[in-house]
């Protein structure tokens, strides 16, 4: 964990200007995303829900069936016309062989994974595992996620890199985004996107209750 909050944070750390969240932390928008995995569905508790005009980069990760929206598989934030980048433990149960059937893809340009009416659906065709990336100390949680239609939506947009050297600060307020449980006896994603504001801990103090 420490060293995928190190690599996230250095590549992905505010919004412009222009959005009305400014100050951001990538990885918690993946790992609250809601991945329907073998472990227990992340959450976001007390969230508010998300409007996708403030955040136009957030894609949902979607199964299709008979061209409609079957399941919710996780979420990932676009970084290029092509690209969108995403946890590796939310893509790695799927690399292959549904990429492979042509029924992944992601979804963007809505705040509702189901919405096959405003989403803009983009198939995937490639994705790439961050080569240290492990299961067992799931450090270097990357991916990155190769789709055939470019982003072009309203509200399909990159999402800003911050410069090379930025550094967060301890107890900064930061935005957290997904379709995570808001209850501990909710059974799975929520059907609209969600925002909490959290503050930082401290990397250190992270590594020594968690790693």
């Amino acid at each position: 964990m420490y060293h995928l909050l190190k690599t996230f944070i250095s590549i992905y750390s505010i919004i412009g200007a222009n959005y009305k969240i400014r100050k951001f932390l990538l990885i918690r928008v993946i790992i609250l995303s809601g991945a329907e995995t073998n472990t227990a569905l992340p959450r976001i508790i007390g969230g508010y829900d998300a409007d996708i005009k403030d955040f136009p980069f957030q894609l949902s990760i979607i199964l299709k069936v008979n061209r409609v929206a079957d399941s919710f598989k996780g979420a990932a934030v676009i970084v290029s016309r092509h690209a969108a980048l995403t946890s590796a433990s939310n893509i790695a149960f799927v690399h292959g062989g549904l990429v492979r059937s042509g029924n992944l893809y992601l979804r963007g340009n809505t705040s509702k994974w189901l919405d096959d009416k405003d989403g803009c659906d983009h198939q995937i065709v490639r994705t790439t595992l961050h080569p240290k990336y492990t299961t067992i100390s799931m450090d270097y949680n990357l991916a990155v996620i190769k789709v055939k239609e470019p982003f072009k939506a309203v509200f399909e947009k990159s999402i800003p890199v911050s410069k090379k050297h930025y550094r967060y600060r301890d107890d900064q307020t930061v935005t957290i985004l997904g379709w995570g449980k808001t209850s501990i006896n909710q059974k799975g994603p929520t059907a609209v996107l969600k925002y909490v504001d959290v503050k930082i801990i401290n990397h250190q103090k992270c590594y020594d209750a968690y790693a």
